[in-house]
Formats: structure tokens, C-alpha cells, sequence
């Protein structure tokens, strides 16, 4: 239902301000950190199961990364893999280094 999504896409988006801080390392546009990458395309770039599987247990999949293992519950990542989903900024949206004229 698509109330059930939004308030899902809403629910994973406080999660990942607030409760997880992975803005503490990834940006979105010119908002968050600079040690993992910018999600600002993330749902261009990724598939929801592999951003599932991610966030769940980011060392299964990759083992040196530096990211956390954050104990998401299934609901979490869930909700999560959902606002991440909906991240589509265009290339000329994120490329913002350009010198104005």
C-alpha cells in the first residue's frame, strides 16, 4: 500500500539521520561525511536486495570495509533499503564542484 511505503521510506530515512548516523560517514548532496560514499544516486546505483544485505552485515559481504555492522533488525534495514531506494539526484544534481559564472 503506498501509505504503508511512505511511512516506511520516512521511518528508514529518520533511522538513518538519527538512530544509526550514517550521515556521520556518507553524504547526501553536500549534507553528511566523506568517509564512505555519497548515497545521493543510491537508487540508480543500487539494488534493494544488495542494500539489504549491506546494511545488514556489511563484513559478509565485504569483509575489509570499514563500515559497522550496525544490528539492524530485518524491519530496519528494511526501511532503510526503502529511503535509500528513493535517492535518484541526477549526475549534474550531485556535481556540484563546478565554478559558478
Amino acid at each position: 500500500k503506498p501509505e504503508q511505503a511512505a511511512e516506511m521510506v520516512e521511518l528508514g530515512k529518520r533511522l538513518y539521520s538519527n538512530k544509526y548516523g550514517c550521515n556521520g560517514c556518507h553524504s547526501i548532496g553536500e549534507v553528511g561525511g566523506k568517509v564512505g560514499p555519497a548515497l545521493d544516486r543510491a537508487g540508480f546505483r543500487l539494488n534493494g536486495t544488495w542494500i539489504y544485505r549491506w546494511v545488514k552485515n556489511p563484513q559478509a559481504m565485504k569483509p575489509e570495509t570499514r563500515m559497522p555492522a550496525l544490528g539492524l533488525s530485518d524491519a530496519e534495514a528494511k526501511a532503510v533499503t526503502m529511503y535509500l531506494g528513493t535517492l535518484r539526484a541526477t549526475k549534474s544534481d550531485v556535481q556540484t564542484d563546478k565554478p559558478a559564472s
